[in-house]
């Protein structure tokens, strides 16, 4: 076999040297990560969509802050140009979903270990910077809807999950770039930077701007996808920007923050048209609560000021239903709501002190105060049903001014004795009409008695007095009666008046009527209502954007156990007797029987009987 085998050559090595030999190739040294060098926003741009790494991601942000562009075509990345959009559409599109978790980790890793919010701006904050804008936010918006639609119309699992990630990423990122009370202030100032003074450039921004963030656009978009991505990946995920709720106390808190800036007169229509709009996304009853306890009740003098900036500027209906929204709370809030009984006496300085805020709210300005006029004589307002107290308050308020108090003490005496209104308004809506002519009267007497006479001879108290008599219900004619005996005897000087001389006249509740017209309420502080702010879940955003991403995805929901089927119980039956029927109740008569119709058989009846 080794014959088959003949060598060529041979060598022959000592044995010092290696039989294996390592091959001394020369390694490659990793060259170090070159910063591009940025001259104009279309560097940047270029740099954006060649899907940078970290180190250039961070100088493209910082140049696009702090950078000053060369060829000088725009001033800054927030001003309104093709190029700049182009660029946020890419940060918003590629960037976005990539980096976003891990810029967010970064700056809370930094502030946890440094503690210090001045500290020079993370990657994270300069993305928010860029994108703090109508442009930005308008292209998170419509990525969002553009995901929305593809997510339902994939039927890939692999992409519909990954889209339900990149729509999770989305959200948080509108959350972040929101949180704040000073975001409007801020993204109007990015967005007309430089164009203040151009009217014509500027109203169009600022109506987009209304629309955009206070016209429902963005909590819309925001449901919808918080929706989307709980049906999808069955999370337990909360996004503040979803919840009208929490959004509109947002609106509410940056609208106040721009209010006590003290802005020009072209913000201040801004401002006036953030709050109208905000007013229609379904809560402003809870928006005027927050108003008023943030700047009429914990601040006495710059809220009243900042108030006043703000009603302003409303419309009519507006200012309307501000203030209505202002009485249902300070009447729920500061005073028990129980109907008018002498059990339920609201305290004096509790009224004194809903009376000075009403006359914060107020300032006498006489649009206002015709409101209140309105609220007290108006067919439907005085509240009926709560407390005395809210309608003491607001006669104290209107009071200051003879005229008004005048106004309506003749409004109501009028509608008191109207016979419509006598027959068909409800009690309670009578009774509080009532209190208000007679607690209204009493001001009046103590301002002007000769007034307050001449109007107990006129033939409006007569017909009031006449029609409330023969009123149908047992309960009109006794308040007419009530009325009748209080402004009669007000009016009369030696202390004597009309005197039905009836046991309902007599009662506790005839006479704590009557006292109505001795109450004198003063304008106090509102120091005391104070005690009685509640705190509001408002939007926290920081913390509901970080728990957001913190909660750990839920399992699969199981199946309830259907619960037995309870037995149902026996119906109540009430067994009426007819013995037991009210006296008064007269039945009707039998009819006479018709003579043409005596024949008992129908087919033998003459219908067509010759008539004289």
């Amino acid at each position: 076999m080794d014959d088959l085998f003949t060598p060529v050559s041979q060598v022959y090595t000592t044995r010092t040297q290696e039989t294996l030999l390592e091959a001394n190739i020369p390694q490659a040294k990793p060259e170090p990560v070159r910063t591009p060098v940025l001259s104009s926003y279309a560097d940047a741009l270029e740099v954006l969509k060649r899907e940078p790494n970290y180190e250039t991601l961070s100088s493209v942000l910082e140049y696009l802050i702090n950078g000053i562009p060369s060829d000088g075509k725009v001033m800054n990345i927030h001003s309104p140009s093709p190029q700049n959009s182009q660029i946020i559409q890419t940060l918003v599109t590629e960037v976005a979903p990539n980096y976003w978790r891990l810029l967010k980790d970064e700056a809370e890793n930094a502030l946890a270990a440094e503690g210090n919010p001045g500290s020079p701006p993370t990657p994270y904050y300069l993305l928010l910077a860029c994108l703090r804008n109508l442009s930005g936010v308008n292209a998170i918006l419509t990525h969002l809807r553009g995901l929305i639609g593809g997510l339902e119309a994939s039927a890939d699992d692999g992409r519909r999950s990954h889209t339900a990630l990149t729509l999770e990423l989305l959200m948080d990122l509108l959350c972040s770039l929101l949180a704040g009370p000073e975001t409007i202030l801020q993204i109007w100032e990015n967005t007309t930077g430089g164009l203040e003074g151009s009217s014509a450039m500027a109203r169009p921004l600022a109506q987009e701007l209304v629309n955009v963030l206070a016209g429902g656009r963005v909590v819309s978009v925001a449901a919808e996808a918080e929706r989307t991505i709980k049906k999808k990946d069955d999370t337990d995920a909360e996004f503040w920007v979803a919840a009208s709720k929490d959004y509109s106390l947002w609106l509410l808190q940056n609208i106040i923050y721009w209010a006590r800036k003290g802005s020009p007169e072209s913000q201040s229509k801004v401002i006036t048209e953030l709050l109208v709009k905000a007013f229609r996304l379904g809560h402003s009853d809870l928006m005027v609560q927050v108003l008023v306890e943030t700047l009429l009740v914990r601040e006495s003098d710059d809220g009243k000021h900042v108030f006043d900036r703000l009603c302003k500027g409303l419309p009519h209906f507006e200012q309307r239903r501000l203030l209505y929204s202002l009485l249902k709370f300070a009447s729920r809030a500061y005073f028990d709501g129980a109907a008018d009984l002498p059990a339920s006496e609201p305290e004096t300085s509790t009224v004194a002190a809903v009376a000075g805020l009403l006359n914060s709210a107020v300032l006498q300005v006489e649009s206002r105060v015709n409101l209140l006029l309105s609220w007290l004589t108006d067919s439907s307002g005085a509240a009926p049903g709560e407390s005395v107290g809210i309608r003491r308050a607001v006669i104290a308020v209107v009071a200051q001014k003879k005229d008004d108090i005048t106004t309506v003490v003749e409004k109501s005496l009028d509608q008191f004795g109207d016979q419509l209104y006598v027959r068909h308004a409800p009690l309670l809506q009578q009774e509080a009409h009532a209190q208000v002519l007679l607690l209204s009267a009493g001001y009046l007497h103590r301002a002007n008695p000769i007034k307050l006479a001449l109007l107990a001879k006129s033939s409006a108290y007569m017909n009031a007095i006449s029609n409330r008599l023969g009123a149908p219900q047992t309960r009109a004619r006794v308040l007419g009666m009530i009325v009748g005996e209080a402004l009669s005897t007000l009016a009369k000087t030696g202390g004597k008046g009309l005197d039905f001389d009836m046991n309902e006249t007599k009662s506790d509740d005839a006479k704590w009527y009557k006292a109505l017209v001795e109450i004198s309420d003063s304008i106090g502080p509102v120091d005391s209502l104070r005690k009685k702010v509640k705190t509001h879940n408002r939007p926290d955003v920081a913390k509901k954007a970080a728990k957001a991403q913190q909660k750990p995805r839920r399992q699969a929901k199981q199946s309830l156990p259907t619960p037995a089927t309870q037995p149902k119980k026996p119906a109540i039956v009430e067994v009426v007797d007819s013995d037991e029927e009210e006296d008064d109740l007269v039945p009707y008569a039998k009819p006479d029987s018709d003579p043409e119709d005596s024949e008992d058989d129908a087919e033998l009846v003459r219908r067509d009987k010759p008539r004289a």
